[in-house]
């Protein structure tokens, strides 16, 4: 009986093994340093209503999904069609002067694709100079800087940083 019940579970460890396969089908034009598949090539259509922190809408705003681009009207509103995502995978990136760029990252689904972004104003709260601790605060928000920053190549950083800092309310 236990000759059994070890070749039963020797038998189960196999299967499991075996059954094990490693899906490394990533296609192209996916999220840079992923695994993840995101399936092939789709057209589909996207609307959408890029707004300010005090819901007003941010006309002439550039907006970009794969390789199509469009801007804003006077009321915030774009619209793309037949742009080619991926069919798991669409980043839409939102950017206008004065702001933090904006973006979401979606599944996009036949039909028509509603996309709605909140745009931040890039407002700097506070200067902070490099080598020194400081702490920026906005409506009881806190960040804490220890003074070592770095440039966009990794290199060490010395000067004044500028740092914007806006407060999101859990409803927005």
């Amino acid at each position: 009986m236990k000759i059994i019940k070890k070749i039963s579970l020797l038998l189960l460890v196999f299967l499991t093994i075996v059954s094990c396969n490693n899906d490394d089908d990533s296609g192209t034009n996916e999220p840079s340093g992923s695994t993840y598949n995101a399936g092939s090539d789709v057209n589909r259509d996207f609307n959408g209503l890029i707004l300010d922190t005090s819901g007003n809408p941010v006309a002439n705003a550039n907006v970009v999904i794969g390789s199509a681009s469009t801007q804003t009207n006077a009321r915030g509103i774009f619209s793309l069609k037949s742009v080619s995502v991926k069919e798991r995978f669409a980043h839409v990136k939102v950017t206008k002067a004065g702001f933090i760029n904006g973006s979401r990252v979606l599944v996009p689904t036949t039909g028509s694709n509603r996309v709605n972004i909140m745009l931040i104003p890039n407002t700097t709260t506070l200067t902070v100079a490099s080598g020194t601790n400081s702490e920026v605060t906005s409506n009881g928000t806190k960040v804490k800087f220890d003074g070592s920053f770095t440039d966009a190549s990794g290199n060490a950083y010395t000067g004044n940083v500028a740092v914007s800092l806006y407060h999101l309310k859990t409803s927005d």
